[in-house]
């Protein structure tokens, strides 16, 4: 079972910011999802009503079980492995929020909702059956769209927020906001971007990305660097290496075939780009992390 909506034309105001959700889906899946990133105020909010698996981000191991709920924002890698005998469950919403004039961004109070926000870009813990049925509710108004429905969405948007705000801070005085609608169809290159080189990492051309965005080759270049940092060599080499890494630790499958699942014409090109990026042969990274494993079997 799986529900994507995705272009979605939902925006809220918390404080001084402006946030929409862009893409909400649901899918029960068996299938890792490689390391990777967002681009500057991105941010993704993952829940998982079932299922077992682990989320590596920043040099640490989370479990992800039934009810857990985590938040990955702006530069923050992760990676999820899917660990359990059954497929795991999760509900992903894909934020954007506009951008802040670094003058207004300095003054933001920082126990304010918005402040308390924007210093969390990574949050992990346990989510509960109140987000389930936000969760829900969200999808049963893009569903039936009855009167009122984008009311609802953006009353139900803005609920997800403050309920993530306040699992992150202590108690504060309440305060309001406003909500308007706010269309800005620019919002939804970043997700197009992610989701080419998190799935297509393989295949992915500057110039098919380019045409997914509506953009010319040097227009999607300057899109990259401006909001990553990195060229579009520099992107589809990190989401191979994650790939490439994820796959050495986690099958047994043979180098030789790793480098053509990653597009590689020749293991030789493969093994001359994994060892420029990482400092060690395939091989080596491999038996590296066969003996980390064992090792921490025996704790």
């Amino acid at each position: 079972m799986s529900v994507q909506y995705e272009n979605l034309e939902i925006s809220c105001r918390i404080g001084e910011a402006v946030f929409h959700l862009v893409n909400l889906k649901f899918e029960q899946t068996t299938r890792d999802c490689p390391k990777h990133k967002h681009s500057k105020n991105s941010y993704e909010i993952h829940y998982f009503p079932y299922g077992e698996g682990l989320l590596f981000s920043q040099g640490k191991r989370y479990p992800l079980r039934q009810e857990i709920l985590c938040v990955t924002g702006p530069n923050v890698e992760h990676e999820q492995l899917v660990t359990g005998p059954g497929p795991i469950g999760e509900y992903c919403l894909y934020i954007k929020m506009d951008a802040l004039p670094p003058a207004l961004q300095q003054n933001i109070p920082p126990h304010s909702p918005l402040g308390i926000f924007l210093r969390t870009p990574f949050w992990y813990g346990q989510g509960d059956s109140c987000y389930h049925e936000m969760m829900h509710s969200l999808i049963a108004e893009l569903e039936h769209k009855r009167t009122g429905y984008e009311e609802n969405l953006q009353a139900y948007f803005k609920q997800v927020l403050i309920y993530l705000i306040r699992k992150y801070e202590t108690p504060q005085p309440k305060q309001t906001g406003l909500s308007p609608i706010i269309h800005d169809p620019e919002k939804f290159h970043y997700l197009t971007i992610e989701e080419s080189f998190l799935f297509e990492y393989a295949t992915i051309t500057l110039n098919a990305l380019s045409a997914r965005l509506g953009l010319s080759s040097r227009q999607t270049e300057r899109l990259l660097k401006q909001h990553y940092g990195q060229s579009f060599h520099q992107k589809k080499l990190e989401a191979r290496m994650s790939a490439a890494a994820a796959l050495l630790r986690d099958s047994v499958t043979p180098i030789t075939d790793i480098a053509f699942q990653l597009g590689y014409s020749s293991a030789e090109h493969f093994a001359g780009a994994f060892k420029r990026y990482y400092g060690s042969s395939a091989r080596e990274y491999r038996k590296k992390r066969y003996q980390q494993a064992g090792a921490e079997t025996t704790i």
